[in-house]
């Protein structure tokens, strides 16, 4: 896949208005859904790949709600991957009447204690060379120069058994990174993330990795305490990127169709 112009605010997947949104991480990586949101497409299936640009989440999510309604008919299944999950579900509960399900996948803990694991995982999954090169390269995020690289680092800290295919041409921008990911995670500690998921009208289902160093059982117990019977769905031997796994792949399709029928 070519590098996402993000100029165009977006990629369409198929042909004609669209009734299936992928949200891409980071916050402000945009791209790297791109095989995700092209392996759904279906002759009677688009799917749009939103590009979020603006540096609050107030303002990304305005800048969703205006992707949808000019390229979607809604209501979408709204799908989101680690941060687009928790843009997914801000979204949801600020406009209910524009998404039908909600699907979030390898969705980040709801609560400050629970995250406080994740770094230590991820870094006791790296050999030492490796830490120091994680580290030397996260100071140069947004670098076309460090991300392929820094991709394969991510990878190998967050993935089971992936399927070792080049880095996705990813347009990552630091500053968005930083403003949205600060905004972000002082609603993880207010409270504020936890209080959204009250507002949020339509159903959710929840796809995660076993091997996911974000915990599961934050999502679970979110969900169950919002929803009551959410759909929750841990793949054996799948990471953080359940499309790249080697041995979760098929299932993680196969739950993901169920969700858009």
């Amino acid at each position: 896949m070519q590098l996402p112009d993000i100029a165009t605010g977006y990629r369409l997947h198929g042909a004609g208005k669209s009734r299936v949104v992928v949200l891409h991480g980071g916050p402000g990586a945009a791209g790297e859904v791109g095989p995700l949101a092209r392996n759904l497409v279906l002759p009677d299936r688009s799917v749009l790949e939103p590009f979020q640009t603006a540096r609050s989440i107030d303002g990304q999510i305005e800048e969703l709600h205006g992707q949808i309604v000019r390229r979607c008919d809604a209501p979408v299944v709204l799908i989101g991957w680690s941060w687009g999950a928790w843009l997914g579900l801000l979204y949801a509960a600020r406009h209910p009447d524009k998404v039908g399900r909600l699907v979030v996948i390898g969705c980040p803990p709801f609560k400050e204690q629970e995250a406080e694991g994740i770094s230590a995982t991820r870094l006791a999954r790296l050999d030492r060379d490796e830490v120091e090169q994680y580290e030397r390269l996260s100071g140069q995020l947004g670098s076309a120069d460090a991300w392929p690289r820094l991709s394969e680092l991510f990878d190998k800290m967050d993935g089971y058994s992936t399927d070792g295919r080049p880095a996705v041409p990813v347009s990552v921008d630091r500053a968005i990174n930083q403003a949205v990911w600060r905004q972000a995670t002082t609603m993880r500690r207010s409270g504020e993330l936890l209080d959204a998921l009250s507002e949020v009208r339509c159903p959710v289902t929840a796809i995660h990795g076993d091997h996911d160093p974000h915990p599961v059982s934050s999502v679970r117990s979110a969900l169950r305490a919002a929803f009551g019977s959410p759909d929750v769905f841990v793949l054996e031997k799948c990471g953080h990127k359940p499309w790249i796994e080697r041995f979760a792949r098929d299932a993680f399709y196969d739950v993901l169709e169920r969700a858009l029928i």
